[in-house]
């Protein structure tokens, strides 16, 4: 479910195919942790990176377990870009 969120915070990305993730265009930001992201993350409910936690739709991975938000059908997430929009 969470994943499908994710997508809102792409685009076009010039010299490479695909989308460039605006939360991590460097893609260099912590699967598990709050580093090296381009935002700053809000939710209503589990606002964190591990145990399936909400920020999870921002880590760049696909898969089971920490790699995706599970199981909160009313909750929400967003990233806030400040002044960097």
């Amino acid at each position: 479910m969470g994943k499908a969120l994710s997508r809102a915070a792409t685009r076009p990305c010039a010299g490479r195919q695909g989308v460039s993730d605006l939360t991590d265009p460097e893609n260099n930001g912590h699967t598990n942790e709050y580093k090296n992201h381009n935002a700053i993350f809000r939710s209503s409910i589990e606002p964190h990176f591990y145990l399936e936690g909400a920020f999870n739709v921002f880590d760049n991975q696909a898969g089971a377990g920490d790699d995706r938000w599970c199981c909160d059908l009313n909750g929400w997430v967003e990233p806030d870009f400040g002044a960097r929009r």
